[in-house]
C-alpha cells in the first residue's frame, strides 16, 4: 500500500463518524454561527482530510474536530459496501469512464483502497446510503399502510405522532417540502421557515388545514396541507402555498 493508499473500508468508517459529528448530515462548505464569525460545523471532507493527513494544515489553531473511529462505525462500513450492490446492473450498463454518481460511489467503494483524492466521494457515502434506506423503506411502508385521504378540502386537521418521511429544502420553492406518515396515512406540505431541525424519523405534532387530495408517484393517496402550526416551534410555522 503506498503512503497515499488509505484501506477503503477504514475510510468508510471514518466517515460515518463525521457523519455523526456533523449530526448526522453531510456538509460541502463550513457552516459558520450568524453574526460571530465562528465556524459551527465543518465540511465532512475537511475532517476526513485532518484524520487522514499527517500533514494537515489548519488555519491557525482553528482545525476540524478529530474523529475517533469505533467497530460500530466500522459495522456501518460494512453495511454501506454491502449495500452498494445494489448498483450493480447500473455500473454494468453505464457507459466506460461514466462519471454518474451512482457509478462512481460503487466503484470508490468496492476497491480495496482509495486515495486521498477520493475522500470527497468516500465523505458523501453515509448520506448516500441513510437517503437510500430511508427511501426504500418508505417505499416498502408505502406498499403496506394503504394510505387514503383525509377529510375535507379546506377542512382542519390536528396529527398526532406525525412521523416525518421526507424533509429538504427546495430550490425552487426556496423553503422546505415536508412529507410524512400519520395513521397509516400520507402527507405533504410546504414551508418558508427554516424547518431544518426537523430530521427524517421524527415524529412531530401539527395543525393544518387541508388543501388538496392528490397521488404520489400517481399511485399513492396523499393528503395536501396548508396553514401548518408544529406543536413546539417557536416560529409556529405556517404555510400559506
Amino acid at each position: 500500500m503506498s503512503e497515499d493508499s488509505i484501506d477503503t473500508l477504514e475510510a468508510i468508517a471514518a466517515a460515518v463518524a463525521a457523519w455523526q459529528i456533523n449530526g448526522n448530515d453531510y456538509l460541502k462548505s463550513k457552516e459558520w454561527e450568524p453574526g460571530v464569525g465562528n465556524i459551527r460545523r465543518w465540511e465532512n471532507r475537511e475532517i476526513l482530510d485532518r484524520y487522514f493527513r499527517r500533514d494537515y494544515y489548519s488555519e491557525g489553531s482553528i482545525s476540524p474536530p478529530l474523529i475517533s473511529i469505533t467497530d460500530e462505525h466500522r459495522d456501518i462500513a460494512e453495511d454501506i459496501r454491502a449495500f452498494s450492490k445494489k448498483l450493480l446492473l447500473k455500473v454494468i450498463a453505464a457507459k466506460p469512464n461514466s462519471t454518474d454518481y451512482e457509478v462512481m460511489i460503487y466503484q470508490k467503494i468496492n476497491q480495496p483502497t482509495i486515495s486521498k483524492s477520493d475522500l470527497g466521494y468516500i465523505g458523501s457515502c453515509p448520506a448516500y446510503y441513510y437517503r437510500a434506506v430511508q427511501r426504500d423503506d418508505l417505499k416498502r411502508r408505502l406498499e403496506e399502510t394503504q394510505s387514503q385521504h383525509v377529510g375535507s378540502i379546506g377542512g382542519k386537521v390536528t396529527l398526532s405522532d406525525f412521523e416525518i418521511t421526507r424533509n429538504h429544502k427546495s430550490v425552487n420553492f426556496g423553503g422546505y417540502v415536508v412529507q410524512g406518515i400519520c395513521d397509516n396515512n400520507l402527507f405533504l406540505f410546504f414551508s418558508n421557515k427554516d424547518l431544518s431541525y426537523i430530521k427524517v424519523g421524527d415524529k412531530i405534532n401539527l395543525r393544518g388545514k387541508i388543501k388538496d387530495h392528490i397521488m404520489e408517484k400517481d399511485k399513492y393517496p396523499m393528503t395536501k396541507l396548508n396553514y401548518v402550526a408544529v406543536e413546539g416551534d417557536h416560529n409556529e410555522t405556517k404555510i400559506s402555498t
